[in-house]
């Protein structure tokens, strides 16, 4: 059965995800929507119904390097980053276009097996490390049985430069010992300590994991999530792990995760959960930048699948792999085709 290549990539793309990122297969237009959106000029070849493993590969190029430009504004340091335009112009549009695959990115990933040799929560901001500590102790008390408790942190500064208001009182009314020089690392062990009294390991990452004679750029401030696990891996074997994150950054960080371990220890049974998000909470001006908040970890997750989505290529020879149960009664709209 060939399909249209766009389809069978994100298709290929979801089916390492155990029906969580389905949606991306069955409503793969949604995705096409949000590109054309943004301006992306999309080759109708692309998008036609049949579709070779010549013509996939190509498709696959595109897709990572279009999803990179439109779905990212780099401005210097990690995490510092403006919305597109177009995202700013067209929130409303936006919505309608991609409510199906916004869904998915934003919605819970739970655990597939309930017992881990290891279980590690994923450092981030303080909000957010405060939510994946929260996950992981409720799926604690809801039985998850594990052997060993990690907490994953890169060594950086919580609040860099002049303070916001808002960030202002949070320290003020801190109740865990915040303060603006406060490290990740501390942080991380004041919340969890002040929620529980179980045993955590904390494992501290430095950029590039301060290995000498690496070729990466050690100069960020911040280290990525690749340098988190192979600092974990350096330190510490697991046959399985559960890794802790939270939508809409599950996606990206598994590409990440799944990367590493593929090369290094392929061996280890691996999971990256989570909790939902959900845009309902965020007040309405601020919704673009929640948009944008999405579409970045999907970029990165297409970016970070690319050899992964290659093989399956390969493997399927240009037969892509779309499940005839998922999509059962499915119809392409291919309304958003190239108007040329």
């Amino acid at each position: 059965m060939l399909e249209p290549c766009m389809t069978g990539l994100l298709c290929m793309f979801a089916s390492s995800y155990n029906g969580y990122m389905d949606s991306l297969c069955i409503n793969s237009q949604e995705v096409m929507e949000l590109l054309d959106i943004s301006g992306s000029n999309i080759p109708h070849k692309y998008i036609e119904e049949k579709c070779d493993s010549t013509l996939l590969y190509d498709a696959q190029d595109w897709l990572v390097k279009e999803t990179q430009e439109k779905f990212f504004v780099r401005k210097g340091e990690r995490h510092v980053s403006d919305t597109p335009e177009w995202v700013k112009d067209n929130k409303e549009k936006i919505f309608i276009s991609a409510t199906s695959v916004f869904d998915a990115i934003l919605s819970e990933k739970k655990p597939i097996n309930k017992e881990f040799d290891c279980v590690a929560i994923l450092g981030s901001s303080r909000k957010e490390s405060e939510k994946r500590i929260d996950y992981t102790l409720d799926l604690i008390k809801s039985g998850l049985q594990f052997n060993e408790l990690y907490l994953l942190t890169g060594e950086r500064k919580i609040w860099n430069g002049e303070l916001t208001e808002d960030e202002k009182k949070e320290i003020k009314e801190s109740k865990i010992g915040l303060d603006q020089n406060i490290y990740e690392t501390d942080m991380m062990r004041y919340l969890f300590n002040a929620k529980s009294d179980l045993d955590a390991k904390i494992i501290d990452t430095k950029p590039c994991n301060n290995k000498e004679g690496s070729n990466k750029d050690c100069s960020r401030n911040r280290p990525n999530t690749v340098d988190t696990i192979e600092a974990f891996l350096d330190q510490k074997y697991c046959t399985s792990v559960a890794f802790i994150s939270r939508a809409p950054n599950i996606i990206a960080q598994y590409e990440s995760v799944a990367g590493v371990m593929h090369d290094r220890s392929p061996d280890i049974y691996i999971e990256v959960i989570g909790g939902s998000a959900n845009l309902n909470e965020i007040p309405q001006d601020k919704q673009d930048r929640a948009i944008y908040h999405i579409l970045m970890p999907l970029a990165g997750a297409l970016f970070g699948s690319y050899e992964r989505v290659s093989e399956k290529i390969s493997e399927y020879n240009g037969q892509c792999p779309v499940d005839a149960k998922i999509l059962s009664g499915y119809k392409y709209n291919l309304s958003y085709r190239n108007k040329s």
